[in-house]
């Protein structure tokens, strides 16, 4: 089984990812966690950093297909290791996938070309870079206004010294992204995961409980043996 947590900056994935992996394993479940973009893991990781950090320019200045590679390929760098963990029986959990790659791109596109660009996406990752499909995709729901909040409360991070990256710092960018992310989450029929009161995060354990309730729903319940 393979389970994506999706959301903007600040919505807990990272947490949450963590969160349901000691879950697994403490229930006896194999399991192997990745988060991406894997900024020091990789080749094309470390370029995805000076991306962010505007090392290529500004958000306007680069195409999108650009950034879209360059995600692309930090993840197939480590598509060895994936596929080993998938061959031995671990379930996966990525903290980040693919969908971040389409949500984050997408918008830079008009509305009527976006499904255009999001299926070139799809193709290039799963169907040149034979990169596994996803059997759950959870979206943390946080809007954009109180993830910046969370991004600033965080310690300084692995790809830049600065408070936010190109993509954090500009907020209506950052309004289309949860826009687009909440638009696939109902096509594509995730899980969403309310993982504020509104005003602020609810508590860590009340949105891991909720996602353990709502991955039970959905036919994968982590209280069993197995996962599938």
């Amino acid at each position: 089984m393979i389970v994506v947590f999706e959301g903007l900056d600040g919505s807990g994935k990272g947490t949450q990812s963590e969160k349901l992996s000691a879950r697994m394993s403490a229930k006896g479940i194999d399991n192997a966690l990745y988060s991406f973009p894997n900024y020091k893991g990789t080749s094309f990781g470390l370029e995805v950093g000076k991306y962010l950090n505007g090392g290529f320019g500004s958000l306007d200045e680069i195409p999108p297909q650009f950034p879209v590679m360059l995600y692309a390929m930090d993840r197939f760098e480590m598509k060895k290791n994936i596929m080993t963990d998938i061959k031995s029986g671990a379930n996966i959990i990525f903290d980040r996938y693919v969908p971040s790659n389409i949500a984050h791109q997408a918008v830079k596109f008009p509305e009527n070309e976006q499904k255009t660009f999001s299926d070139w996406v799809k193709r290039l990752e799963y169907n040149i870079l034979e990169m596994p499909q996803p059997d759950v995709v959870i979206f943390l729901d946080v809007e954009p206004r109180i993830a910046a909040k969370m991004v600033e409360l965080k310690g300084k991070r692995d790809y830049t010294d600065s408070k936010k990256d190109i993509h954090e710092a500009n907020n209506e960018y950052m309004e289309k992204v949860y826009k687009m992310y909440k638009k696939m989450a109902v096509e594509e029929d995730w899980i969403i995961i309310e993982a504020t009161d509104g005003e602020n995060m609810l508590d860590m354990n009340v949105i891991a409980k909720n996602i353990l309730i709502a991955m039970a729903h959905k036919g994968f319940p982590v209280e069993e043996p197995r996962l599938f």
